[in-house]
This record gives structure tokens, C-alpha cells and sequence, in this order.
């Protein structure tokens, strides 16, 4: 047996999961956008160390 609810309150509930599943995306690109970052910044120092090194020879 299933619970009818007013179109109103279905609307608000799938524009709540609307609202949560972007609230997710968001933050789900914002840790790869950070993870790709210090990527970058481990691959600068391993590039620095690599021209400290040469010019040490």
C-alpha cells in the first residue's frame, strides 16, 4: 500500500535530491580539482629537484 502525497510535496522532494545530488557533484570536483593540484605541485618539485641536480654538475 503506498502513501499518496500532493504533486507539491513530490515536486519539493525530487528538487530536494536535485538540489543534494549538484551539492555533491560540486563537491566531488572540488576534491578532484584539489587532488590534481598537488599532483602539479609534487610534479614542480620533482622538476625543481631534477634542475638543482644538472646544475650542480
Amino acid at each position: 500500500m503506498s502513501v499518496r502525497r500532493p504533486q507539491s510535496s513530490r515536486r519539493s522532494a525530487k528538487s530536494l535530491w536535485r538540489a543534494i545530488g549538484a551539492r555533491n557533484l560540486l563537491k566531488s570536483v572540488a576534491k578532484q580539482r584539489e587532488a590534481q593540484q598537488m599532483q602539479l605541485q609534487a610534479l614542480i618539485a620533482e622538476k625543481k629537484m631534477q634542475l638543482e641536480r644538472q646544475a650542480l654538475r
